[in-house]
């Protein structure tokens, strides 16, 4: 079903230029999945040989859940900032190569007092935040015979991936795109920086013009998980993830989207849903054009799929030259 995005979407034929659509290339920000590294959509186009591309983006991730099951009990209370680069290099014959370096920081953060505000304001029920201190860290998990506990901020460098990318079909009123990515292990699995596993990922990813200047845009495929060191007993080996998007171009430098993000279930065994993984996470974000080189997005996230398994709000904020 994760693959429905893309078949709504290539029934729609007109005419544009995609190049203000918002890339996203990470997915659900959940501590638990984010390690595995979830191909989201990654735009549709790619490099001329010699001609490169970097971004980065900042995203701060904001989760509060606590609860028990029969034999499981996860309490999570954290704030994570993640500075992600990405640097894509055109090879020629229309194949373009990159890498992607994420720097991570675990903290109590400073967003649970504007959060609680906000659920005040709307009348939004607080799920147990109003009952604990704010700023605190704690990420925790016990069942299966597997614990974990964290409660000390820290930082470092998360799993780097590597990605190929290539056309596959170019039209005035479609585009598709294959990307190809492998994360490694080079994060420090006890921290939540990486899984301590490799992961494979191969996603398809399509943009079409809806109408003038309203764009639908989608991706789909699977990632491969080899064997981690964080709840491995648990963990899945394939998962799915898919993303949909509508974007307006709402003045010739501004593009306005939302999106869904889809990821199957990443860990069995549970009844927890924090635990399982598997979300629906909406991204809703605006970019601006600075010049045809240059451009600077800015958006929020907020779980609405099986709520206890992404973050309740999420701010990412991204700049591509």
């Amino acid at each position: 079903c994760l693959l429905l995005p893309i078949v709504l979407i290539s029934s729609q034929v007109s005419l544009a230029d995609y190049s203000n659509l918002p890339v996203s290339s990470n997915t659900n920000a959940s501590v638990f999945v984010a390690i595995h590294g979830l191909q989201g959509y990654s735009g549709v186009y790619g490099l001329a040989a010699g001609e490169s591309s970097a971004r980065l983006m900042l995203e701060i991730s904001n989760e509060f859940h606590q609860k028990v099951a029969a034999t499981e009990r996860v309490e999570l209370d954290y704030e994570r900032t993640t500075l992600r680069l990405d640097y894509t290099r055109g090879l020629g014959e229309r194949l373009s190569a990159g890498i992607q370096i994420p720097f991570i920081i675990n903290s109590g953060g400073i967003l649970d007092g504007p959060i609680e505000n906000w659920h005040d304001l709307f009348g939004l029920p607080q799920g147990g935040r109003d009952n604990t201190d704010r700023h605190e860290l704690l990420i925790a998990y016990s069942g299966n015979n597997q614990s974990i506990q964290i409660t000390d901020s820290d930082q470092g460098i998360g799993d780097i991936s590597i990605y190929a990318d290539r056309p596959v079909f170019e039209s005035s009123a479609r585009k598709f795109k294959v990307r190809a990515k492998l994360k490694l292990p080079t994060a420090d699995h006890e921290q939540l920086f990486g899984s301590g596993g490799y992961a494979f990922s191969l996603h398809l990813n399509l943009a079409t013009n809806l109408y003038e200047n309203v764009f639908t845009y989608a991706s789909a495929g699977l990632s491969y998980l080899t064997q981690g060191d964080v709840l491995a007993q648990q963990q899945n080996d394939l998962i799915a993830a898919a993303t949909m998007g509508i974007g307006w171009q709402f003045k010739p430098a501004v593009m306005l989207s939302a999106q869904l993000d889809l990821n199957s279930e990443i860990y069995n065994n549970t009844d927890l849903d924090a635990i399982s993984g598997e979300a629906g996470i909406i991204y809703v974000s605006a970019k601006y054009s600075l010049s045809k080189q240059t451009s600077l997005q800015l958006g929020f996230t907020e779980d609405v799929l099986n709520k206890d398994a992404g973050p309740d709000f999420g701010l990412r904020i991204g700049f591509r030259f």
